[in-house]
């Protein structure tokens, strides 16, 4: 199980989209083709250039080919094909509508920030337990005036401009918690794009709390789990963001 658990840690989140995997089956494919294609046209110049040129010129171009083919021609049809190919399926495969990114914190920190605005106290007030974001903090664990804090994630894989998504989390307080919670959203260039959910305590049970977000040229969206410090404790247990 700790196995199964790393690798899925090191794994690039954006993959285990199904739509990931098929866009980049189909990528690979077209990428190997192209390649192919581009050695045998680099074969036939060497080929019929070679009664022209001196036997050293004629050694040196096919040892440039061979370095040529085996490790540039790889890099820039990578480059060039493989991933405006990927976008363009992965793109046509999210507009259909579908899962683009989850997370249940069942394997820790997948790239959130946490305490984003400081803290006196950064393993009490924002920390990952038992598959579980949790935030915890009176205005004494807080160092700036606002009292506020918490964790963002920037979601860029399968963001796509004029695309619209639903980003929704599963959230609830502890028993006589007096701290309040929102959804925050924007791009990550300086809060273009700004959309937020109320601030207020979250209901004592797990509750969905969801807003609609429009990409922009950006194509990213920086995800805030936002605080404002009080009694007792806020739990977020899942974040998801679908294509709608």
């Amino acid at each position: 199980m700790k196995l199964l658990n790393y690798i899925k840690e090191k794994f690039p989140f954006e993959l285990k989209r199904g739509t990931s995997i098929i866009s980049v089956i189909v990528a690979l494919i077209f990428t190997g083709m192209f390649t192919r294609l581009g050695e045998i046209v680099l074969e036939k110049v060497i080929f019929y250039s070679r009664p022209y040129l001196p036997s050293i010129w004629t050694f040196f171009i096919w040892l440039m080919s061979v370095s040529f083919e085996i490790n540039l021609v790889s890099v820039i049809f990578f480059a060039i094909i493989l991933f405006p190919i990927y976008r363009k399926v992965d793109r046509l495969l999210i507009s259909r509508g579908g899962l683009i990114f989850k997370d249940d914190f069942k394997i820790g920190n997948k790239g959130w920030r946490l305490n984003y605005w400081g803290s006196n106290n950064p393993t009490k007030t924002n920390r990952i337990e038992n598959s579980t974001m949790i935030f915890e903090a009176t205005e004494s664990d807080l160092p700036t005036p606002a009292k506020e804090f918490g964790a963002y994630f920037d979601l860029r894989g399968g963001i796509y401009q004029g695309n619209a998504y639903e980003v929704s989390c599963k959230v609830r307080s502890e028993k006589e918690t007096t701290m309040q919670f929102k959804l925050w959203l924007h791009d990550t260039v300086g809060g273009i794009s700004n959309i937020v959910t109320p601030l207020r305590t979250p209901q004592n049970n797990f509750e969905i709390i969801k807003l609609k977000f429009v990409a922009n040229q950006t194509e990213a969206i920086r995800i805030h789990l936002h605080n404002k410090a009080g009694e007792g404790q806020i739990l977020v247990d899942e974040v998801v963001v679908r294509k709608i």
